[in-house]
């Protein structure tokens, strides 16, 4: 399989719009997609207690970003 990158991910301000959009938010401050903030949940997994291992809640801040993950 042969990844097709999207001509507007080639172009600079075309894909830093997008990221713009992905990472707006609605007038009330919450954000326009639920997987947007996902580096946030439970206080962010940079914590030294957390490097290097998968938690709880890594599988939850990845199931905000919508994949399917199998055990």
């Amino acid at each position: 399989m042969t990844l097709q990158i999207p001509p507007c991910l080639w172009d600079e301000a075309c894909a830093a719009q997008l990221l713009r959009r992905y990472w707006g938010q609605h007038p009330d401050g919450s954000p326009r997609y639920t997987g947007s903030r996902f580096e946030r949940l439970a206080g962010g997994g940079d914590k030294p207690s957390e490097a290097n291992r998968f938690t709880a809640d890594d599988v939850m801040a990845v199931s905000t970003e919508g994949p399917v993950s199998k055990p």
